[in-house]
């Protein structure tokens, strides 16, 4: 237990050296580091450990002028975290959650550079695959241009579906919003008239107790 406490602590250690090589522009440093990192990773099964160093491995080629290597080790990154991901017990926004902060810059720096290598469908794919809804919602807002002619329509098509959708959703809202309105004015209504009614007969019993008739007989 001694020795896997060791070699964890070695890896977050080399993790953090590299990114202090990456920061200062020491590409051949930092890639040495995080390679050594990510292999003493690996060697031992550290999954939740390996996806760093895989990021920091991708945006250091990428800043080295090397978007296919970036994107390679950004892939990994990626397969690591919904690794992690896949092992958690809880509902769909748990899971959401868990992509989202750092581990979903994974997928943010993976889907820019995808974008600028002109692979967008794959971009596309990343983003559906993040289950990041923040990260969803920024990246509709891009005009992004597929190569495949029927890619792109199924896109457009789907953009449309979700615009009507929203529309449908908020005038379903805006109709509940009224019923529940009516609702509670019948209630107030309704909650009167049992008073008013026993005031009623109470009133007319007394007008037949007073009434000349009743009186006499």
């Amino acid at each position: 237990a001694r020795e896997i406490g060791e070699i964890m602590t070695t890896v977050d250690a080399l993790t953090h050296l590299g990114e202090v090589y990456l920061g200062t522009g020491q590409y051949v440093e930092g890639r040495a580091v995080l390679n050594e990192a990510t292999a003493l990773a690996r060697d031992v099964g550290f999954t939740r450990w390996i996806w760093k160093p895989l990021q920091l491995l991708g945006r250091l080629e990428a800043e080295n002028g090397d978007p296919t290597a970036a994107i390679d080790f950004l892939r990994q990154a990626v397969r690591a975290v919904e690794e992690l991901r896949g092992r958690i017990v809880g509902n769909e926004e748990a899971k959401s959650l868990f992509s989202a902060g750092e581990r979903g810059e994974v997928y943010e720096e993976l889907i820019a550079l995808l974008i600028e290598q002109g692979q967008v469908e794959e971009a596309m794919a990343y983003v559906e695959r993040s289950q990041n809804a923040e990260l969803q919602r920024r990246l509709e807002s891009l005009d992004v241009q597929f190569s495949d002619p029927e890619q792109a329509a199924l896109y457009e098509e789907g953009k449309a579906l979700e615009s009507r959708l929203d529309q449908l959703q908020q005038r379903v809202a805006a109709q509940r919003a009224a019923q529940a309105d009516v609702a509670r004015e019948v209630v107030a209504k309704t909650s009167f008239v049992p008073a008013s009614f026993d005031q009623l007969r109470s009133e007319e019993h007394t007008s037949e107790l007073q009434s000349p008739c009743n009186l006499v007989c």
